[in-house]
């Protein structure tokens, strides 16, 4: 078993970016209590793709959001294992 690494958009670390710009989300679900799930790559040969979780909280009249990501089943986007938006995701496959 390997473990390559993803970046937020999903790509292998180092793979040159097929378009210079920011992907457009392909799926968003509105799961309620302040998260959404977005996916921007429709599913590898795995039935994987990249899943980011954006979750809103308020407190005293402020409003934070942090934004992580997962790589996964999208069916399974609820219980996937989460990284903070910056760090690469680790994602192991079959040699």
């Amino acid at each position: 078993m390997a473990t390559t690494y993803r970046d937020q958009w999903g790509r292998n670390l180092g793979e040159i970016p097929a378009l210079p710009t920011e992907p457009k989300p392909y799926i968003i679900d509105d799961a309620g209590g302040g998260v959404q799930y977005v996916c921007y790559f429709p599913d590898d040969e795995n039935g994987n793709r990249l899943v980011k979780r954006i979750t809103q909280t308020s407190s005293e009249g402020a409003t934070t959001t942090t934004i992580e990501h997962a790589y996964g089943a999208w069916a399974d986007r609820a219980t996937l294992t989460y990284y903070p938006i910056n760090q690469a995701i680790p994602v192991t496959t079959e040699d």
